[in-house]
């Protein structure tokens, strides 16, 4: 990456007025899908999938396919492959950069650092968002193509919006992690405490107490937008937040994070691996 930096940002007037923001966001993608996280991710995608392939091909299917991707989709996405998903990339988005020493360059050119953090958040969103929305499209489809069920008919609305849902619960665990990420010294072990501590054991525990939690918002917006159609024993006893609150919730975090991540990065001092050597 640092000879792509070097060659996108040769010094000329026009790259030191203003760095280019499209080469940055298309470099971050090109690390973020080249590095060993990018095999992970890929696995993590592809269990989902071959539960569902499994499912529906060795097994009488007698469930609405449905029901069966509802649970796939809480126990497995929302519940673990979304908030890892979001720990793999945004808790590595600028401590990547300092072990590969290309921080100090990005850090050295004529353009804000706020702008910076936001590219490669935005960079690790469209990545997570796509990968994990192809993923949840395809448990689906291979749970619908059974032989011996109906074709998907009007169920696919609710498949879409719970598609949706995931989108959301990336965007903010991604802001939650981007922070994480440059606050920690081991953003990874902080992340796994978050995760299993907090939001899958506190947010299944009765009482206001999971009202502090991210995923109880999203189990809401999982319930709604499904309208009853899926019922689940892990969310059969929570009741839902409204819609219009969850929303609020999360987007309030969601703002509060990201702009504590910028405005973090614009005034931290970070040292790159050399540095710490």
């Amino acid at each position: 990456m640092d000879k792509e930096l070097e060659s996108a940002g040769a010094p000329n007037a026009r790259t030191r007025a203003v760095y280019p923001v499209g080469t940055l966001f298309r470099l971050t993608l090109v690390e973020l899908l080249r590095t060993k996280r990018a095999l992970l991710y890929l696995a993590m995608l592809l269990v989902p999938v071959a539960f569902s392939t499994y499912h529906a091909f060795t097994e009488k299917m007698i469930q609405d396919p449905l029901y069966v991707w509802g649970i796939v989709f809480v126990v497995a996405y929302l519940d673990f492959i979304v908030p890892f998903t979001a720990l793999l990339f945004g808790a590595t988005l600028i401590s990547a950069e300092q072990e590969t020493q290309t921080l100090t360059y990005l850090l050295s050119r004529p353009v804000p650092r706020w702008l910076i953090a936001l590219v490669k958040y935005a960079a690790a969103a469209v990545v997570s968002i796509v990968g994990i929305g192809l993923s949840m499209l395809a448990s689906y489809g291979m749970l619908a193509s059974h032989p011996s069920l109906v074709p998907i008919g009007g169920n696919f609305v609710y498949v879409v919006l719970l598609t949706g849902v995931g989108g959301i619960a990336l965007l903010v665990y991604l802001a939650i992690f981007l922070f994480v990420g440059m606050r920690f010294r081991r953003p990874a072990v902080a992340g796994l405490v978050f995760i299993l501590a907090w939001e899958n054991l506190v947010g299944l525990i009765p009482g206001i107490i999971r009202f502090v939690t991210v995923v109880h918002y999203l189990r809401s917006l999982a319930i709604e937008a499904t309208k009853g159609t899926i019922v689940l024993p892990r969310l059969f006893t929570i009741k839902a937040a409204p819609v219009s609150g969850s929303l609020i919730v999360l987007g309030v975090v969601w703002a509060a994070f990201l702009a504590l991540s910028v405005w973090y990065f614009s005034r931290g001092e970070f040292q790159t691996s050399s540095d710490r050597r």
